[in-house]
């Protein structure tokens, strides 16, 4: 993808890594995850400032934590896709992001949400998304949707949001997890349609719909365009959480805090690109919903660290030590083939967060959530038995 001349991080183009071509996406472990795996063993071969894994993967699930950043149909199974095409009589497509970066993963999300045709296909999607995440040890999650994606197949944006938010509450009571969601614009269609959208959202604003979001290509509008529609949005209580700072540098994660009134960014990462633009996420407490497998795979950052140097890597770490509030996210399971799960377990096999770090990352998705205060304070208080239990400190985390 076209970045600026003036872009001081030397990436590989999307769908590359400085090593060739990446591998086709395997199952979601983490040992066999291709955007991580190139950064497991040489760090641990050269010492650099990694640690060996220090919790299990119950400890990991065990841990409270909510889960911000999730596309609903980004998060479809590909066993549940397989057999919607089979039934459809559709292809199923190549879920190999090697060929195309953007292009490539935008094709392959517009086959999936076409796959869902049904009201009972909608239900069944929140409820596998719910259930994979109680897998995972969320507690709370915010699903990013965007209702309109589904006329003339199941009815009106308000119809389906109506369906949505019933599967949320069915899905919640059978897998206990809290549910809240995110009604998100599409930066690709025209602005009139993200106003008709927010105010879908502000209408009906709750504890169930809980915020307000700008997805897919940042170059393809102006962030100034959806300003309306996020005052909107905010007029009514919601969060605002735009998408900002993947495709495009720290100047639309400026826009998106101070034309949108984000209060979080999906991404955000490039951020570092720009010190002011780090302070004013600080000053303001922004929280970044960091997605380190997406990054990687879409080749915003070096998949091989060895090549990349401290420069290239994912600046995950370098976000957290200059004082951002940033919290782990699995984006798009579907296409990237990274769970909750397989982002903490990142974390520390890669990044050698220990309990501490981890403990940080989760205080930050809670105290980042858009959830009620009484949930909020009730997982704060779990995760400080859990980091009592493991040896973690919460001093100077989010919200402690």
């Amino acid at each position: 993808m076209a970045r600026s001349t003036a872009h001081r991080i030397s990436r590989p183009a999307p769908g590359t890594s400085a090593g060739g071509p990446r591998r086709a996406r395997q199952a979601p472990t983490s040992s066999a995850l291709p955007w991580l795996a190139p950064q497991l063993a040489p760090a641990r071969q050269t010492g650099t400032a990694r640690t060996p894994a220090t919790l299990d993967d119950r400890a990991l699930v065990e841990l409270p934590k909510a889960h911000l950043h999730l596309h609903l149909v980004g998060s479809m199974r590909p066993s549940t896709l397989a057999e919607w095409c089979r039934r459809d009589g559709r292809p199923f497509p190549d879920l190999d992001l090697d060929a195309g970066g953007w292009p490539r993963f935008n094709a392959i999300y517009e086959a999936a949400s076409a796959s869902v045709r049904r009201e009972d296909d909608l239900r069944r999607l929140v409820d596998e998304l719910v259930e994979d995440q109680a897998r995972d040890g969320a507690r709370w999650v915010e699903i990013t949707a965007d209702p309109s994606n589904y006329h003339g197949r199941i009815g009106s944006a308000a119809h389906v949001l109506a369906i949505l938010l019933d599967a949320g509450r069915a899905a919640s009571a059978r897998h206990g997890v809290a549910v809240g969601w995110v009604i998100c614009a599409n930066r690709s269609r025209r602005p009139d349609q993200a106003l008709e959208l927010a105010a879908l959202a502000a209408a009906n604003a709750s504890d169930e719909v809980v915020g307000f979001g700008l997805a897919n290509d940042e170059r393809a509008a102006p962030t100034a365009e959806f300003s309306r529609a996020f005052g909107i949005a905010r007029e009514a209580g919601l969060a605002a959480v735009p998408h900002a700072g993947e495709l495009c540098g720290a100047s639309n994660v400026a826009e998106a805090v101070h034309l949108l009134g984000a209060t979080r960014v999906g991404h955000g990462v490039r951020a570092l690109e720009d010190e002011a633009v780090l302070s004013l996420l600080v000053e303001r407490q922004v929280t970044l919903e960091v997605c380190p497998t997406s990054n990687l795979a879409l080749g915003v950052y070096e998949a091989d660290w060895a090549a990349a140097g401290p420069e290239g890597a994912h600046p995950v770490e370098r976000l957290r030590a200059a004082g951002v509030k940033v919290c782990l996210n699995a984006d798009d399971p579907l296409l990237f083939g990274a769970s909750l799960l397989d982002e903490y377990r990142f974390a520390q096999d890669a990044l050698g967060w220990g309990p501490t770090g981890l403990a940080s990352s989760a205080a930050a998705s809670i105290d980042g959530a858009s959830c009620p205060e009484r949930q909020r304070r009730r997982l704060r208080a779990e995760l400080a038995c859990w980091a009592a239990a493991h040896g973690a400190s919460l001093d100077g985390a989010p919200g402690f």
